[in-house]
């Protein structure tokens, strides 16, 4: 028995006994319109045969036809396979409106004249039968009350020689809007087309969770414009909600996602071929599903999911819970411990993310077989970097995302193989209990006008005896710093260009030829840590971090030469500060030569002050 269309997708998706597990299970949350009085629509047209093959259905402990049949309508199905006839019935004791039999009647002919088309872009073996028969009656379902419609394979009717084919039951147990009927009878109809040629497949043990979630793919991609109307939200919830701990093999409707997934990345033609693979009688699941698609295809559609790049045929993106945070790295040389996860069964999509703290590293990560599943942004999927440091005041964080068919479940490792500490400094603990200045905190530009270095030089020649130096040009560029609450900074200078002319005078008062030098740095970016005493004005930054790319030169003088600029790491920097509002001075005072200072405004918040969640 293919089974009733009911609310309780969430009740469905759980496991079931195999002896209990039905051929087909549809449930949906809404009810059907309800008939009060039945009128008739076109000619009527009785026939005892309803009575007979619908009256002691096996599988159901009451008689869900009541009397005779009156036929309502006859519309064709131009399928994939040839036309087929789809007949409209009512039971004898029905009572409805007009106007509910109107309604009813409306969208059987708008999925007859949509399904055909449709179930030929699926493609692969799928046709409909040559009849279909549909009968609406006046009871509810014995078992399941909110039960809208159930599609009945032919093996279960009672006469001895059945002539309906793809037979279906409409229940009229409450009110349904026919954006919904339309819905549910073009995912019931998407079942009569997987009965006509994939009954060893559909009566395989485990067979719903392709039977049904590439079913409830179909009533999208046939009705898009009715997504509202129908539970396919609940089955994607329940994807969610499942899909951490549990296989697609164990889920139901929930595997509309993966369906969503398959049509979007390879057509809609892709569906069909797919089903074709999946295990007949006495073969696993599993089986089916690694003969269907190649391995690395399944890391593709996780992957989808965690970058929340799926999206229905109804056009709803697919957007997912918050990632499960695995581990940290400790940044402890050959003490980190691995970083690990056990997949609990296959064909489950494991997920995560975990961040790398300072340190240097040569990590290895993979899962069972496979290394390319790791990303630090979306849409880029890799192996972890051969080596990487972490400078202070950074982190670096991967997510995880991968499903297995392999038979016996594997596991995610990730060696840290860390082999350098790297010591943060005097500035102390970073995070978001440490107290900072609170004036400091923010981003900040170099102020216009501000000499910054320009200042410096221009002062230079006055502290050396026997030098002179003048400065012919000097643009300190642009400049940007955030100051973080959680006592990491960020900084980058662009476009800094230094022009200055030297000259040396010897004992005898005689000037040698200027010395032109230059300075030039394209980009510099600096990382680590700070703190500020708001009392005494002091501003410490320690292990910064700087890369860039510049470069020195002379012209002139004995040795000529040019040279790129060098940048590295640097334990500490002592400054004094004034802050107020949105202004800021800071003042560097090199040993042995005279401070120079830096004017900045308050440009915002620092950079990354709340985060978003990892996905």
């Amino acid at each position: 028995m293919i089974a009733p269309r009911s609310a309780n997708i969430a009740a469905a998706s759980q496991p079931q006994k195999p002896d209990e597990h039905p051929i087909m299970m549809r449930l949906l949350g809404i009810c059907l319109v309800g008939l009060l009085h039945l009128c008739g629509v076109g000619s009527p047209a009785f026939a005892g045969y309803c009575e007979d093959q619908y009256g002691a259905i096996r599988g159901l402990r009451e008689r869900p036809v009541r009397g005779s049949c009156r036929s309502l309508r006859i519309f064709t199905i131009d399928g994939p396979t040839g036309p087929s006839r789809l007949e409209l019935w009512a039971d004898g004791d029905l009572r409805a409106t007009p106007a509910s039999l109107t309604t009813i009647v409306d969208a059987v002919g708008d999925v007859a004249r949509r399904v055909g088309p449709k179930l030929r872009e699926v493609r692969g073996p799928l046709g409909l039968p040559p009849i279909i028969n549909v009968v609406i009656i006046a009871g509810t379902h014995p078992t399941r009350r909110d039960a809208i419609a159930e599609t009945f394979p032919l093996s279960t009717m009672s006469a001895a020689e059945p002539v309906l084919q793809c037979p279906q039951l409409i229940y009229s147990s409450g009110l349904i809007p026919g954006q919904a009927l339309r819905r549910t009878l073009a995912h019931e109809l998407f079942h009569c087309a997987q009965e006509s040629v994939l009954q060893a497949q559909m009566r395989a043990a485990g067979s719903d969770w392709w039977v049904e979630g590439s079913a409830e793919w179909f009533e999208d991609f046939v009705f898009p414009e009715h997504y509202r109307f129908a539970n396919t939200n609940v089955a994607v919830q329940a994807f969610h909600d499942r899909s951490p701990t549990v296989s697609l093999l164990r889920m139901s409707y929930e595997t509309v996602v993966f369906f969503a997934w398959l049509q979007q990345s390879r057509g809609p033609g892709a569906i069909g071929p797919y089903l074709a693979q999946m295990a007949g009688t006495g073969m696993a699941q599993l089986a089916g599903a690694r003969r269907a698609l190649d391995p690395a295809a399944y890391d593709e559609f996780a992957q989808a999911y965690i970058d929340e790049t799926i999206t229905l045929p109804s056009g709803v993106t697919v957007t997912g819970p918050a990632l499960p945070h695995l581990a940290d790295t400790t940044g402890e040389p050959e003490a980190d411990p691995d970083i690990t996860r056990r997949q609990p069964e296959p064909l489950t999509l494991m997920r995560g993310w975990f961040d790398v703290v300072p340190g240097g590293y040569r990590p290895k990560g993979t899962f069972g077989d496979k290394e390319r599943v790791f990303s630090e942004r979306p849409g880029t999927w890799s192996k972890l970097p051969e080596d990487m440091e972490v400078r202070c005041g950074e982190r670096r964080k991967f997510r995880f995302a991968s499903i297995s068919v392999a038979d016996a479940p594997v596991e995610m490792k990730v060696k840290p193989g860390t082999y350098k500490a790297v010591n943060c400094g005097e500035c102390g603990a970073t995070g978001p209990t440490v107290r900072r200045a609170g004036c400091v905190v923010g981003s900040w530009q170099l102020a216009a006008g501000s000499g910054g270095n320009c200042d410096w030089l221009g002062s230079f020649g006055g502290s050396m005896p026997g030098v002179s130096v003048s400065t012919v040009e000097c643009n300190p560029g642009t400049a940007r710093v955030s100051f973080n609450r959680d006592g990491s900074f960020e900084g980058t200078v662009n476009g800094v260009r230094r022009q200055v002319q030297i000259t040396f005078q010897s004992r005898r008062g005689v000037s040698s030829p200027p010395v032109t030098a230059f300075n030039v740095i394209s980009l510099a970016k600096s990382a680590g840590l700070w703190k500020a005493e708001e009392e005494g004005g002091a501003l410490k930054l320690c292990s910064t971090t700087t890369t860039g790319a510049g470069f020195s030169e002379m012209i002139g003088g004995p040795r000529p030469a040019r040279e790129p600029m060098r940048f590295g790491t640097l334990e500490s920097l002592d400054f004094s500060y004034t802050c107020r509002g949105n202004a800021m001075s800071i003042t560097y005072s090199p040993p042995g030569l005279p401070a120079f200072s830096y004017q900045l405004e308050r440009i915002g918040p620092p950079a990354g002050d709340t985060p978003p969640p990892a996905r």
